[in-house]
């Protein structure tokens, strides 16, 4: 994974690149370094005492760094230090179209047959490190349609593995209803409230490997966590057509989008004219 170390210094990587013969708007177009706000031509290192993540294209090609900061809680006059800082969109970065770790788990996809998406970098490693190396992640943006024909390269098949807060599964149920469009079949993992992949794999690797060959495809997966969080029916009603029906609809097979108004139908004591009509 090629890890690194920025080293608490403001001008360690401007000082060593200068000196080997890189000129500051290399440096600069490369995101590697910034101009001092106020300070012309004045410049420092963009990443400072931080893990780093090196992100690369599917060729295996260094086009960014994402960098994880070794701060304890706040820096000077009470600012928080950003957890994550990723490198700014650059000619050769562009975080809508690279998926970290694809370098790397492209040849696992092809085998396993489907791609394991995972919310951060430690994730994808730890997912690597526990057997499922066609584990990919997202760099600080959105999944986008350039991600997604991205992955259908090596499989049509999608398993969303993200986290389970609200925030979690709204980006679950957003993802899916791209992918969905575009043609891939998706599916979702649970995990326990509150836990990222990296957490369960770092406690039981078993553990996760168990998640993901439970994992369902993704409408029943959203009615099972419904049916678990809304003990009101009428509420669950809502909550299905809000985030349930909305998965079905972007299904371009007539055939799979019937298979699921009817297991949604079944599921929340409806006809499946009604769901359909929805």
């Amino acid at each position: 994974w090629r890890l690194g170390y920025a080293p608490d210094e403001w001008r360690a990587l401007l000082e060593a690149l200068t000196a080997e013969g890189f000129k500051i708007e290399e440096l600069l177009s490369a995101g590697l370094v910034k101009e001092a706000d106020g300070k012309k031509g004045t410049y420092y290192d963009r990443f400072r005492n931080r893990l780093m993540f090196p992100i690369r294209d599917s060729a295996g090609r260094v086009v960014a760094f994402t960098g994880r900061t070794l701060e304890t809680g706040e820096q000077k006059d009470g600012v928080q230090t950003a957890k994550y800082l990723n490198s700014p969109e650059t000619e050769l970065y562009h975080k809508s179209e690279i998926l970290f770790g694809m370098n790397v788990a492209k040849d696992a996809i092809r085998v396993r047959k489907f791609t394991m998406l995972v919310e951060g970098q430690v994730d994808v490693i730890l997912a690597h490190q526990a057997g499922f190396e066609n584990a990919v992640a997202l760099s600080g943006t959105a999944l986008s349609e350039k991600h997604l024909s991205l992955m259908k390269r090596f499989s049509e098949n999608l398993m969303l593995v993200l986290d389970s807060d609200n925030a979690g599964l709204t980006a679950t149920a957003k993802s899916a209803q791209l992918a969905l469009k575009t043609g891939l079949r998706v599916k979702a993992a649970r995990l326990p409230a509150g836990k990222d992949p990296a957490d369960v794999i770092g406690e039981d690797s078993k553990e996760f490997a168990k998640r993901i060959t439970n994992a369902k495809p993704i409408v029943e997966f959203f009615l099972a966590e419904l049916a678990e969080r809304e003990r009101d029916s009428h509420r669950l009603l809502r909550s299905a057509e809000a985030i349930v029906l909305p998965l079905i609809a972007a299904m371009p097979s007539p055939m799979e989008r019937e298979h699921f108004i009817q297991s949604t139908a079944r599921s929340l004591s409806l006809s499946g004219d009604a769901v359909r009509e929805s």
